[in-house]
């Protein structure tokens, strides 16, 4: 999917939205290893979006889930628990779906422990 997206030239919504392919590969990977992803300004200024992925029981990305608000309450580095909050539930939602995979990486335990080192 990253593939066939970066083949046109990327379209500039706001000031802030991602263009560069390159960056937008590197944003991606950055995501998948955290396991959540926030656009603050990119779709609409003064607006941030926080999502996390929702997996079937057969591990393809399903859906997503997402908090949605102003930069001003939804800051461009989301406060921690807010994170965790997130991703936990998107955890939560693929088990519910029948997605049996180990320990994320992006889970509230993970995640405070890579904040601890």
């Amino acid at each position: 999917l990253l593939d066939r997206v970066t083949e046109s030239p990327l379209p500039q919504v706001t000031a802030a939205t991602v263009t560069d392919p390159d960056r937008l590969r590197a944003e991606v990977l950055t995501a998948q290893q955290a396991g959540w992803a926030a656009a603050p300004g990119e779709v609409l200024p003064g607006l941030n979006a926080l999502a996390a992925p929702v997996f079937a029981a057969d591990g393809r990305l399903t859906a997503t889930l997402s908090v949605v608000g102003t930069v001003d309450g939804l800051p461009a580095t989301p406060p921690c628990a807010m994170i965790d909050a997130l991703v936990q539930a998107a955890e939560d939602t693929s088990r519910a779906l029948g997605h049996r995979a180990t320990a994320s990486a992006a889970s509230p335990k993970a995640l405070k422990e890579r904040r601890q080192a």
